[in-house]
Protein backbone atom coordinates (compact mmCIF):
# COMPACT_ATOMS: atom_id res chain seq x y z
CA UNK A 1 0.00 0.00 0.00
CA UNK A 2 1.40 3.86 -0.84
CA UNK A 3 1.43 6.21 1.90
CA UNK A 4 0.84 9.65 0.49
CA UNK A 5 3.00 12.12 1.83
CA UNK A 6 3.29 15.99 2.38
CA UNK A 7 6.55 17.10 1.27
CA UNK A 8 7.31 20.63 1.44
CA UNK A 9 10.01 21.97 -1.36
CA UNK A 10 11.28 25.45 -2.00
CA UNK A 11 9.66 27.56 -4.48
CA UNK A 12 11.51 30.11 -6.04
CA UNK A 13 10.64 33.89 -6.07
CA UNK A 14 11.68 34.45 -9.43
CA UNK A 15 9.96 31.60 -11.57
CA UNK A 16 7.67 29.95 -9.47
CA UNK A 17 8.94 26.37 -9.53
CA UNK A 18 10.54 24.00 -7.31
CA UNK A 19 13.83 24.46 -6.77
CA UNK A 20 15.94 21.53 -7.03
CA UNK A 21 19.76 20.65 -7.17
CA UNK A 22 20.22 22.12 -10.66
CA UNK A 23 18.12 24.62 -10.09
CA UNK A 24 20.66 27.54 -9.73
CA UNK A 25 20.80 29.37 -12.79
CA UNK A 26 18.96 32.10 -14.54
CA UNK A 27 18.70 30.07 -17.60
CA UNK A 28 16.79 27.20 -15.64
CA UNK A 29 14.72 30.19 -14.56
CA UNK A 30 13.91 31.85 -17.81
CA UNK A 31 13.31 28.63 -19.86
CA UNK A 32 10.84 27.37 -16.85
CA UNK A 33 9.03 30.13 -16.99
CA UNK A 34 8.77 30.55 -20.84
CA UNK A 35 7.46 27.09 -20.45
CA UNK A 36 4.64 28.33 -18.66
CA UNK A 37 3.87 31.16 -20.64
CA UNK A 38 3.36 29.36 -23.51
CA UNK A 39 1.42 26.48 -21.85
CA UNK A 40 -0.65 29.13 -20.53
CA UNK A 41 -1.25 30.74 -23.71
CA UNK A 42 -3.25 27.93 -25.12
CA UNK A 43 -0.31 25.51 -26.53
CA UNK A 44 -0.36 22.12 -26.28
CA UNK A 45 2.91 20.09 -25.29
CA UNK A 46 4.49 19.60 -28.58
CA UNK A 47 4.33 23.30 -30.00
CA UNK A 48 5.65 24.68 -26.50
CA UNK A 49 8.42 21.55 -27.27
CA UNK A 50 9.03 22.49 -30.94
CA UNK A 51 9.44 26.29 -30.17
CA UNK A 52 12.04 25.86 -27.39
CA UNK A 53 13.42 22.61 -28.57
CA UNK A 54 12.34 20.15 -25.98
CA UNK A 55 10.65 16.87 -26.32
CA UNK A 56 6.66 16.65 -25.15
CA UNK A 57 7.72 14.98 -22.38
CA UNK A 58 10.27 17.44 -21.02
CA UNK A 59 7.80 20.08 -20.96
CA UNK A 60 5.55 17.71 -19.43
CA UNK A 61 8.16 17.23 -16.64
CA UNK A 62 8.68 20.73 -16.53
CA UNK A 63 5.28 21.57 -15.81
CA UNK A 64 5.84 18.97 -12.59
CA UNK A 65 7.88 20.95 -11.31
CA UNK A 66 5.48 24.17 -10.61
CA UNK A 67 4.60 24.74 -7.40
CA UNK A 68 0.97 25.08 -6.51
CA UNK A 69 0.39 28.74 -6.93
CA UNK A 70 1.96 28.44 -10.09
CA UNK A 71 0.04 25.18 -11.32
CA UNK A 72 -3.14 27.67 -10.65
CA UNK A 73 -2.12 30.44 -12.62
CA UNK A 74 -1.09 28.40 -15.54
CA UNK A 75 -4.36 25.61 -15.63
CA UNK A 76 -6.07 29.56 -15.13
CA UNK A 77 -4.39 30.90 -18.40
CA UNK A 78 -5.25 27.82 -19.95
CA UNK A 79 -9.35 27.95 -19.21
CA UNK A 80 -8.96 31.23 -20.68
CA UNK A 81 -7.44 30.83 -23.51
CA UNK A 82 -9.79 28.06 -24.08
CA UNK A 83 -12.97 29.99 -23.76
CA UNK A 84 -11.74 32.94 -25.73
CA UNK A 85 -11.58 30.01 -28.75
CA UNK A 86 -15.42 29.47 -27.88
CA UNK A 87 -16.64 33.13 -28.06
CA UNK A 88 -16.40 33.31 -24.01
CA UNK A 89 -15.12 36.81 -23.14
CA UNK A 90 -14.16 35.45 -19.39
CA UNK A 91 -11.06 37.33 -17.65
CA UNK A 92 -8.13 35.62 -15.71
CA UNK A 93 -9.29 37.36 -12.53
CA UNK A 94 -12.54 35.44 -12.40
CA UNK A 95 -11.02 32.29 -13.34
CA UNK A 96 -8.28 32.51 -10.39
CA UNK A 97 -10.99 33.46 -8.00
CA UNK A 98 -12.73 30.16 -8.74
CA UNK A 99 -9.36 28.24 -8.63
CA UNK A 100 -8.07 29.60 -5.42
CA UNK A 101 -11.66 28.96 -3.55
CA UNK A 102 -11.48 26.84 -0.92
CA UNK A 103 -13.08 23.30 -1.16
CA UNK A 104 -15.69 22.62 1.29
CA UNK A 105 -15.94 18.96 2.53
CA UNK A 106 -19.14 16.96 2.10
CA UNK A 107 -18.66 15.32 5.39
Amino acid sequence: MLVKRKTTHAVCPTCGFRVETRHHSPVHCDKYRRVAEMRGSGMNDAQVGRELSLSRERVRQILLKAGPEKKIEILGKIVVAEARKLGSDIRLRQVMDILKKPVKSSK
